[in-house]
């Protein structure tokens, strides 16, 4: 291993330490198996468990160490932890229209925050649970529809609950116009990254990438007039929805000549800008055939500088009581314009985690196996939980 890859990684690993660890365990809620967003949410009536926040909180449990894969690649959770984890998440789909809703926030829950709810709680139940979901999905709900190539009119209302701008093409493109209006790309970006599964089940994602490519700005690959970190931030959204074997990400050179540098100076406002440099790159190069010889090379002479400088304004983010904050002075105070802190200079679950994916990212792109700063922990961590939930179950 090259010795100032193996320094600058060494000192990342450092940023996940007990303290973290322990700041995480505090925000278990034994009773339900969910987690708390942060401690002004663990502590304020007015707050509950979320769909987010558990699974950020087992993607930070996996990545970081807390947890062997069997021969299969599933993760070997707890029997008692897969239980009640499975059932906090099945208790939170509507049985009408097959989404997933935090109680707390149904009735005012935005497109975005059902869409990211949805997609959230079906990745987690089928892929890290191995379980099903208790009703049809939206998604599935889609798929019968145009089987059985029936109109909206000739659907029974359970069937087409929820199915709003996917009904046609042209309510599709209709409504990417609008979104448009008056918002960064990261913003729009994220409600179409929210909606990922619908629009795939539509069949509508060629469509989108057709409408994204003739929509990029030539000079810098990006969705935006300039090159910042609101166009660095929109690029980390809108990249998934390329594929290799059909459309990679267009003008990619440029784009990475752009981000190289700017990620060697840049200084994040929030924990989202930090990790979506390299986590751009590294989804753009997972959608490619192939990188050219040159940008390969580019990003081999800079990736050490990258993440140094990126750790070092990780720490902006530290806070007391252990975890990453979004802000800069504290949790954030909404996610998809819903209230789900009071903004404490406190460690949230989203920030956290997105931390923790800088951590993953670094370790893939300069291609060292992760490290689990948190494996030396996971005896004392399952124990720690298993206390939590015995208080209720024992």
């Amino acid at each position: 291993m090259n010795s100032e890859i193996k320094k600058v990684l060494e000192a990342l690993d450092r940023e996940f330490d007990k303290r973290a660890l322990d700041w995480l365990i505090g925000l278990f809620d034994g009773e339900t198996g969910g987690f708390y967003y942060s401690a002004s949410a663990r502590d304020g009536e007015q707050f509950f468990p979320d769909i987010e926040s558990i699974v950020q909180a087992n993607s930070t449990m996996q990545k970081l160490g807390l947890l062997d894969r069997d021969e299969n690649g599933a993760w070997l959770y707890p029997e008692w932890y897969k239980r009640i984890a499975t059932d906090f998440i099945r208790s939170r789909q509507d049985e009408g229209d097959g989404y997933f809703y935090d109680p707390q926030y149904k009735a005012i829950a935005n497109k975005a925050k059902i869409e990211r709810n949805t997609h959230f709680a079906l990745s987690f139940l089928r892929s890290d649970l191995k379980q099903k979901p208790l009703y049809p999905t939206p998604m599935e709900r889609m798929e019968l529809k145009k089987k059985e190539n029936r109109s909206a009119t000739e659907v029974s209302s359970n069937e087409n609950a929820g199915l709003g701008v996917y009904e046609s093409e042209e309510s599709f493109l209709a409504w990417l116009d609008s979104i448009t209006v008056g918002r960064s790309s990261y913003s729009w970006g994220s409600d179409l990254s929210s909606g990922r599964s619908m629009i795939r089940a539509a069949g509508f994602e060629d469509l989108l990438v057709d409408w994204l490519i003739k929509r990029q700005n030539e000079e810098n690959g990006t969705w935006e007039e300039e090159f910042n970190m609101t166009a660095v931030n929109g690029v980390l959204k809108l990249c998934g929805f390329f594929r290799r074997d059909t459309l990679p990400f267009p003008r990619y050179e440029i784009y990475f000549e752009r981000l190289i540098e700017f990620t060697k100076t840049f200084t994040p406002t929030t924990a989202a800008a930090t990790w979506n440099p390299l986590g751009s790159m590294r989804c753009i190069i997972d959608n490619l055939p192939a990188l050219s010889g040159e940008i390969k090379g580019k990003i081999d002479s800079g990736i050490c500088e990258m993440i140094r400088n990126t750790t070092e304004k990780m720490r902006l983010f530290r806070q007391a009581d252990g975890g990453f904050s979004y802000g800069v002075r504290g949790s954030s105070t909404y996610s998809n314009d819903v209230i789900v802190s009071t903004g404490a200079p406190e460690g949230d679950v989203n920030a956290t985690t997105l931390m923790m994916l800088v951590y993953n990212e670094a370790h893939l792109l300069t291609g060292i196996p992760h490290s689990e700063p948190w494996k030396e922990y996971r005896e004392y961590f399952w124990e720690n939980m298993k206390k939590k939930y015995d208080k209720f179950y024992k």
